[in-house]
């Protein structure tokens, strides 16, 4: 079997999107962006406490509840703000 043959074959046999693990896989993506963001936006905030996987509630005027989830807050003192971030990532 050629080169190119077998990774034909180990493509199209055992990667995980032929498996139907679609979204275990962006996941999975995200989750791994999210790790990996988090030393940078700690070096940008540096005097911060940072809250990770945040979930706020808000009741409107008409009593409905709304969940919003974060991925990180940072809670700066020295400026006096709060930064809420939530990561997206692109293809």
């Amino acid at each position: 079997m050629l080169r190119s043959d077998r990774w034909s074959y180990i493509n199209n046999t055992v990667c995980p999107w032929h498996a139907g693990q679609e979204d275990a896989l962006r996941d999975l993506r995200g989750v791994m962006f999210e790790i990996l963001m988090f030393p940078v936006l700690s070096s940008i905030y540096a005097n911060a406490a940072a809250t990770r996987g945040k979930t706020c509630s808000v009741t409107d005027a008409d009593g409905k509840k709304e969940g919003y989830e974060y991925d990180y807050i940072f809670n700066s003192s020295h400026p006096q703000e709060i930064v809420v971030v939530e990561l997206k990532g692109y293809n």
